[in-house]
């Protein structure tokens, strides 16, 4: 929230900016939502991200939380009348749509394909040769 309200206090609508500037803001966005990890620019170029709880903390939170969607949606597949979550039936009721097993299963191939795509990107910043870090 904090760094929320700094981003919209510094707004100005017709500021100019450096491309310097513009990289800069790319790489806080690419770093928080693409890479899950809080490290700097220099960390990455001098080798030194360090393997502390700070640096994965958001990664440990968006896999925990991708991994259990994947574990909900296949549940509703494979026990669509289960009684310990909200079945199948009772989503779509509440969603007023049917076949809601064709989009968990759609879900389950995204969030798979996203959770590889990521730890392929992980493994490649750790050992530092990711080539959209390399071009900032």
């Amino acid at each position: 929230m904090e760094h929320f309200k700094e981003n919209f206090l510094s707004y100005q609508p017709y500021r100019q900016m450096s491309i310097s500037q513009i990289f800069d803001h790319g790489f806080e966005y690419l770093k928080k939502y693409t890479f899950r990890l809080e490290f700097s620019l220099q960390d990455y170029c001098y080798r030194e991200i360090r393997f502390t709880y700070r640096t994965f903390k958001r990664s440990i939170w968006m896999v925990i939380n991708a991994w259990l969607a994947i574990f909900y949606f296949t549940i509703m597949i494979f026990y669509p009348n289960n009684s310990y979550i909200i079945n199948r039936i009772d989503f779509e009721q509440m969603l007023k749509a049917e076949r809601m097993d064709i989009l968990s299963i759609q879900l389950i191939i995204a969030f798979s394909i996203l959770e590889f795509l990521w730890a392929k990107m992980l493994h490649k910043i750790l050992q530092y040769r990711l080539s959209s870090i390399d071009f900032l």
